[in-house]
């Protein structure tokens, strides 16, 4: 992470959405870099999938307070409503 906020104000992350990351992933990640770089996070598949998973099971608290946006990638079942995007 250190190198690509040397040369992007931006970094995705998509591992994400396997699974969280513990939280001395992100303590490093933001030790490692300015505040100035954003994350985007891609979703954890529990928002677009059924709550079975052991990953959902093993987690005890909220990520952390980061701001930024989150990817939410869904199949053609679960559609984007239309009059909700942008031009």
């Amino acid at each position: 992470m250190k190198t690509y906020a040397l040369h992007f104000p931006v970094v995705e992350v998509q591992n994400t959405f396997y699974e969280p990351p513990p939280d001395a992933t992100l303590e490093k990640w933001r030790a490692l870099t300015p505040p100035s770089l954003e994350y985007i996070i891609k979703v954890w598949q529990l928002v677009t999938h059924v709550a079975k998973s052991p990953t959902y099971r093993r987690m005890k608290r909220p990520l952390g307070g980061g701001r930024g946006a989150c990817t939410v990638s869904v199949g053609p079942v679960m559609p984007a409503p239309t009059s909700s995007c942008g031009p």
